[in-house]
Protein backbone atom coordinates (compact mmCIF):
# COMPACT_ATOMS: atom_id res chain seq x y z
CA UNK A 1 0.00 0.00 0.00
CA UNK A 2 2.67 2.45 0.68
CA UNK A 3 5.43 0.84 -2.20
CA UNK A 4 7.62 0.44 0.57
CA UNK A 5 10.66 -1.86 0.06
CA UNK A 6 12.52 -2.25 3.05
CA UNK A 7 11.65 -3.35 6.79
CA UNK A 8 10.02 -0.41 9.19
CA UNK A 9 10.69 -0.34 12.81
CA UNK A 10 8.58 -1.84 15.58
CA UNK A 11 8.29 1.45 17.06
CA UNK A 12 6.56 2.38 13.39
CA UNK A 13 4.16 -0.49 13.31
CA UNK A 14 3.28 -0.05 17.31
CA UNK A 15 3.01 3.40 17.14
CA UNK A 16 -0.84 4.32 18.14
CA UNK A 17 -1.30 7.48 15.95
CA UNK A 18 0.44 5.35 13.08
CA UNK A 19 -1.99 2.68 14.28
CA UNK A 20 -5.06 4.90 13.36
CA UNK A 21 -3.47 5.83 10.12
CA UNK A 22 -3.08 2.05 8.91
CA UNK A 23 -6.61 2.25 9.89
CA UNK A 24 -8.21 4.95 7.93
CA UNK A 25 -5.95 3.65 4.88
CA UNK A 26 -7.23 0.44 5.01
CA UNK A 27 -10.84 1.83 4.58
CA UNK A 28 -9.23 3.87 1.74
CA UNK A 29 -8.38 7.19 2.87
CA UNK A 30 -6.12 8.69 0.80
CA UNK A 31 -4.84 11.55 3.19
CA UNK A 32 -3.94 8.55 5.83
CA UNK A 33 -1.95 6.95 2.96
CA UNK A 34 -0.13 10.36 2.11
CA UNK A 35 0.61 10.38 6.29
CA UNK A 36 1.90 6.89 6.52
CA UNK A 37 4.30 7.28 3.63
CA UNK A 38 5.18 10.85 5.47
CA UNK A 39 6.26 8.87 8.87
CA UNK A 40 7.69 5.61 6.68
CA UNK A 41 10.35 7.47 5.34
CA UNK A 42 11.62 9.51 8.25
CA UNK A 43 11.31 5.81 9.63
CA UNK A 44 13.21 4.46 7.18
CA UNK A 45 15.85 7.76 7.36
CA UNK A 46 16.25 6.97 11.11
CA UNK A 47 17.25 3.55 10.37
CA UNK A 48 19.78 4.60 8.18
CA UNK A 49 21.70 6.99 10.70
CA UNK A 50 20.75 9.88 9.16
CA UNK A 51 21.42 13.01 11.48
CA UNK A 52 17.52 14.21 12.18
CA UNK A 53 18.49 17.59 10.33
CA UNK A 54 18.96 15.75 7.22
CA UNK A 55 16.23 13.30 8.07
CA UNK A 56 13.77 16.23 7.91
CA UNK A 57 15.25 17.32 4.98
CA UNK A 58 14.75 14.18 3.10
CA UNK A 59 11.11 14.36 4.83
CA UNK A 60 10.58 17.27 3.19
CA UNK A 61 11.56 16.42 -0.10
CA UNK A 62 9.64 13.23 0.09
CA UNK A 63 6.22 14.98 1.31
CA UNK A 64 6.91 17.78 -1.24
CA UNK A 65 6.87 14.57 -3.77
CA UNK A 66 4.13 12.88 -2.19
CA UNK A 67 2.04 16.44 -1.93
CA UNK A 68 2.75 17.32 -5.79
CA UNK A 69 0.90 14.14 -7.14
CA UNK A 70 -2.78 14.70 -9.07
CA UNK A 71 -4.49 12.21 -7.42
CA UNK A 72 -7.83 13.06 -8.24
CA UNK A 73 -6.97 12.02 -11.73
CA UNK A 74 -4.96 8.98 -11.03
CA UNK A 75 -5.54 5.88 -12.87
CA UNK A 76 -4.66 2.20 -11.65
CA UNK A 77 -1.07 1.67 -13.28
CA UNK A 78 0.06 5.04 -13.61
CA UNK A 79 3.61 6.22 -13.25
CA UNK A 80 4.78 8.74 -11.46
CA UNK A 81 7.76 11.24 -12.77
CA UNK A 82 10.16 11.10 -10.26
CA UNK A 83 13.07 13.40 -11.43
CA UNK A 84 12.64 16.14 -9.50
CA UNK A 85 12.62 13.89 -6.39
CA UNK A 86 15.60 12.47 -7.97
CA UNK A 87 17.33 16.01 -8.40
CA UNK A 88 16.74 16.98 -4.70
CA UNK A 89 18.28 13.79 -3.46
CA UNK A 90 21.32 14.28 -5.50
CA UNK A 91 21.93 18.47 -4.82
CA UNK A 92 21.92 16.45 -1.11
CA UNK A 93 25.03 14.09 -1.98
CA UNK A 94 26.07 17.20 -3.91
CA UNK A 95 25.97 19.29 -0.76
CA UNK A 96 27.67 16.35 1.36
CA UNK A 97 24.03 16.30 3.50
CA UNK A 98 23.86 12.65 2.58
CA UNK A 99 26.13 10.36 1.59
CA UNK A 100 26.68 6.88 -0.22
CA UNK A 101 27.16 4.75 2.82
Amino acid sequence: MLGITTDLSESFLTNADNMKLMARAADGDAEAIDELRKAASKDIAMSLGIDENTASEIQNVVSDFIDSADYENLKIGAEFDNSSLEASFQEMLESGALTVE
